[in-house]
């Protein structure tokens, strides 16, 4: 659910079985979900830390971004023909590591 918040998550036992009622704020209006199993996909552990869970996070700038889009420039393909996103891979890895800049 897109621009949703968690903003309450409770657990419940009752005769041996947890429940949890999970509270959703959309655009306003809240939604209250009862499950048996609530599967956090947040970036930052929202339900655990809500759960009472203990969380730990690195800092910003030690975590790597889940997805980054680029644009690369002067690739000869006939180069990289076979595994051509393995190679470009490699390459682009390999530069990094190095510290090649081409500005």
């Amino acid at each position: 659910m897109l621009e949703t918040n968690l903003v309450v998550l409770q657990i419940t036992r009752e005769a041996g079985v947890e429940t949890a009622l999970a509270v959703y704020r959309q655009q306003g209006a809240e939604y209250a979900i009862r499950a048996k199993v609530v599967i956090d996909a947040s970036d930052d552990a929202v339900a655990g830390k809500l759960a009472g869970a203990i969380t730990d996070a690195p800092d910003g700038n030690e975590l790597q971004n889940a997805t980054l889009i680029f644009r690369v420039s002067g690739v000869n393909r006939s180069d990289l023909a076979g595994y051509f996103r393995l190679k470009l891979s490699a390459t682009i890895a390999r530069g990094a590591s190095v510290g090649a800049d081409s500005s």
